[in-house]
């Protein structure tokens, strides 16, 4: 142990990788995307490794960047490029039992070590064994049982940079609980600080200065109600993690975030993991401990339970380790990403402009059914969806919001009913439903189940019991449809119907029953759900629900914090669901009413200040774009920048997310490091705001020509100048490309004129740095008025392998896949379907290169056809 942890080993210079396609089965469909060619999803390893200490029978293949060094007596490094980068504690596995913990004593099993594949790929183990002895007063003794048999398995997947640690009970275990759930505390979100019953791996943390070999680890984690809470630094500068109990989320880590990062999350058991960091039990360095796996609240653990581990290598930084955690996530429940792909391409939350009545919109507390259909039609804008929140439907009133009561429209609002109303406004419905929950006896009474009570010191509603929630959701589905519901339903505080209900935080089983049982009837009904009010938990469990197609990232509209949706949509967009920012108002003519910012200046009756950066941001979530203007209040052009003719929604292939940048330490990087955060339009000079990035890719008729990737960059609040980097992309941007950037509202491009020498466009040669993001306010002192919008929208063009370039007119995603395909570059021309709504007029933008190095600017009006498309040969 001395030497796994102190023992000198030799550090290999750090190079960068080259593009590189994985051949592993795991690169593929990221958003239904598959990445191809220079800007494959995986990037190289290095092929040189320091030597692995005699005492270690690793046996990685020397390509992997990411090794576990495990020693006989189950102590464990591990390590990237050559460097510790985690510990395991002393005894890297406890369990809580018979009102005490106790550390395992690891041994190697017969046989030590094993190799073999599963569905994440080829993987080489490390075995061991442990009985952990029943203390004497122990009353929950397995019959001929002298103690808990634990065994363990720490594999490596050395093609994937992967390495998973496994921990299996094959007679289960009694008498392991640490504490009952704290149902009666006066804050009905209280997750708690949960230490794991069962604590494997088990990590010292912030011990870098006991080892000199050891580099002092960044960290970035998302956890939380509403799975809204992103935590990031570094333990030297007092950074610390928060331990969120059952609202624990993955963590990643980094020692420079724009180069290596290693993502660590469950791969089982989501609902019942925990992250617990102890600041007493750390015994090197005065280090603290981390520890990871099932939640202290558990009553017991059944016979064959398995927990596992993952932790993954993100070969290009921190945004490349949350692609790799999701796709081994979704390589564990084969089928299930295309089966979601295939349901998201219909869920019309996520593909058509909607409008919502949720908190903080127009109409968040009611309105009679003929004023709300007013204020669709008076929209001006094609609306495909229209979603009622709480107030819609037959309830009592709930601490916690409404509960439902009869899952019918309001007679108070609906007199004729949801499905009429869904008539009269000329589309379908998005309708609610509390998570938390039914109304108190309408369980028995109403929808003839059974029911758990949800209680925070009195009984505040009733969730069905798990043998009787497929039922339950099954009637929700069916009613739904009838009324109107246009196969889509929200699902609302889910955190606190799993938080407040004593059996689904000590039952390892019942919680994921339940929860398996809404995925299974929205398949059933061919429908998709938005999840709302969420724990980290209920995303990574949506791995395996298909039809669970979307989740809000972040708190309601009238919340200071509500565009603050980047760095929140990581975890969503690795599993593979699309995030929601929730709904906004186009302009600042809807109610009067006195906010915080950042929608209003603190004091003035201004609805919206920002109605074109929320647009922008929800329109690049991937997710839905849902207006909530009063009567006669909608800035249609605004909203028709988000979509085509008939309001099918323009999205790129990937949610804006932070820049790896963002997460870098003070001196790092000498442009100095944005805050990640999207704040209000009136911030100080040194507010060093938010940069995110998305992208996307098309694919030609010739799958040897390069394909036609689009980069977006949104800069909000970057108070002074900053230049970003090729690298700072994901995917990082082609060196040997030219790069061609267009910032919105900039001067447009005008028909024959050219490009970069009318300032239309900005050139970037091969290898050269891209734009500065600075976002300038009208003010000269720095500070913003009410109504500015201080952000940066870059569209950065790859250069085709002709040199030509091409994007939409007037639509904030210029290029998106809804609208183009078959682009076919020639040697003096550009060939490419265009797809719309019959009669829609889409004006296309060409540039043409010439020899001096600038382009000619053509300007195509493009009709569309019957069929839904037309075909553009330019010039």
């Amino acid at each position: 142990v001395d030497r796994l942890r102190r023992g000198r080993q030799s550090r290999m210079p750090r190079s960068r990788s080259t593009p590189k396609m994985r051949t592993s089965r795991l690169v593929g469909v990221l958003l239904g995307v598959t990445v191809l060619g220079p800007i494959a999803l995986a990037m190289a390893t290095t092929t040189m490794a320091p030597p692995t200490p005699s005492d270690m029978h690793s046996r990685v293949v020397q390509s992997s960047r990411l090794k576990v060094l495990v020693a006989p007596t189950g102590v464990f490094t591990v390590t990237v490029d050559g460097i510790a980068w985690i510990h395991s504690a002393a005894s890297p596995l406890q369990l809580f039992l018979g009102g005490a913990e106790h550390d395992a004593v690891l041994h190697p099993a017969d046989p030590a070590s094993d190799t073999g594949r599963d569905e994440i790929g080829q993987w080489e183990a490390h075995l061991f064994t442990a009985t952990i002895p029943h203390p004497p007063a122990h009353n929950h003794r397995t019959a001929g049982s002298s103690g808990v048999v634990v065994n363990v398995a720490i594999r490596q997947y050395p093609q994937l940079d992967a390495a998973t640690f496994d921990v299996t009970l094959p007679n289960g275990a009694r008498g392991i609980q640490r504490y009952k759930p704290n149902t009666s505390d006066p804050n009905p979100l209280a997750y708690g600080d949960v230490a794991p019953s069962l604590a494997f791996p088990s990590f010292l943390w912030g011990n870098s200065s006991a080892d000199e070999n050891t580099t002092e680890l960044g960290f970035l984690t998302i956890s939380g109600d509403q799975s809204g809470h992103a935590s990031w630094g570094w333990p030297g500068d007092g950074a610390v993690p928060p331990s969120a109990g059952r609202g624990s989320g993955p963590m990643v880590l980094f020692a420079d975030p724009r180069v290596a990062a290693i993502a660590v999350c469950p791969l089982t058991n989501f609902a019942a993991s925990v992250s617990h960091f102890n600041h007493t039990n750390g015994t090197v360095g005065g280090a603290t401990s981390w520890r990871l796996g099932p939640s202290g609240e558990l009553t017991s653990l059944p016979p064959g339970f398995r927990h596992r581990t993952l932790a993954v290598l993100g070969r290009a930084g921190v945004t490349d380790a949350w692609a790799q955690m999701g796709a081994i996530l979704r390589a564990l429940h084969p089928g299930a990403a295309d089966a979601r792909v295939s349901a998201q391409a219909v869920d019309p939350n996520i593909n058509v402009v909607s409008y919502y009545t949720d908190a903080g919109d127009e109409f968040m507390f009611g309105a009679k059914a003929e004023v709300l259909v007013d204020a669709v039609l008076s929209t001006g804008v094609p609306i495909g969806l229209v979603q009622l929140d709480d107030w819609a439907q037959q309830s009592t009133v709930n601490v916690n919001g409404r509960c439902v009561y009869r899952w019918a429209g309001d007679p108070t609002w609906f007199p004729d009913g949801w499905k009429r109303f869904s008539k009269d406004v000329g589309a379908p419905l998005a309708l609610y439903l509390p998570g938390a929950g039914i109304c108190p006896g309408a369980g028995a009474a109403v929808f003839n189940i059974t029911t758990l009570n949800g209680s925070s010191g009195r009984t505040l509603f009733e969730v069905p019991t798990p043998a009787d929630a497929p039922r339950f959701f099954t009637e929700i589905f069916r009613g739904g449809l009838e009324q109107g519901m246009g196969h889509t339903l929200e699902i609302d505080f889910l955190d606190f119907a799993f938080l407040q209900v004593p059996e689904f935080r000590e039952n390892v089983t019942a919680y994921p029953t339940y929860f398996t049982a809404l995925g299974e009837a929205a398949a059933a009904a061919a429908s998709a759900v938005e999840l709302c009010m969420t724990l980290p938990h209920h995303a990574l469990a949506a791995v395996a629900l298909p039809h669970i197609t979307t989740m809000r990232v972040g708190p309601d509209y009238d919340w200071p914090t509500n565009c603050d949706a980047g760095v929140l949509s990581f975890l969503p967009w690795a599993i593979g669901l699309r995030p929601s920012k929730d709904s906004f108002m186009t302009s600042n003519r809807s109610r009067p009413t006195t906010l915080g910012p950042p929608f209003v200046q603190q004091g003035v009756s201004n609805m919206m200040a920002l109605p074109e950066l929320n647009a922008i941001i929800a329109v690049f979530s991937t997710g839905p774009v849902g207006i909530a203007d009063g009567v006669n209040a909608t800035n249609a052009t605004l909203v028709m920048s988000t979509c085509d003719s008939a309001g099918r929604l323009l999205q790129p292939d990937k949610p804006f997310t932070p820049i790896d940048a963002t997460f870098a330490r003070a001196g790092q990087d000498s442009r100095g490091a944005p805050n990640g955060r999207c704040k209000s339009a009136w911030m100080s000079k040194a507010d060093n705001g938010a940069i995110w990035s998305s992208f996307t890719q098309l694919g030609g008729d010739d799958p040897a020509t390069t394909p036609a990737v689009t980069h977006y960059i949104l800069a909000i609040n970057v108070s002074r100048p900053w230049v970003l980097r090729r690298a700072d992309l994901w995917p990082p941007a082609r060196a040997s490309s030219v790069i061609v950037t267009r910032r919105w509202n900039d001067r447009g491009c005008s028909n024959g004129s050219l490009a970069v020498a009318s300032g239309c466009v900005e050139a970037s040669a091969p290898g050269a740095d891209l734009a500065d993001l600075h976002s300038r306010c009208e003010s000269e002192d720095g500070v913003c008025n009410v109504g500015e919008s201080p952000f940066v929208l870059a569209a950065m063009h790859e250069v085709l392998s002709n040199g030509w370039v091409f994007w939409e007119d007037s639509k904030y995603v210029s290029v998106s896949r809804r609208r183009f395909e078959g682009v076919t570059p020639r040697s003096d021309s550009l060939r490419v379907t265009v797809h719309g709504a019959e009669d829609e007029v889409v004006r296309v933008v060409a540039l043409q290169p010439t020899h001096t190095g600038d382009w000619i600017v053509r300007i195509r009006a493009v009709q569309i056809g019957r069929n839904g498309s037309a075909v553009v040969n330019v010039p």
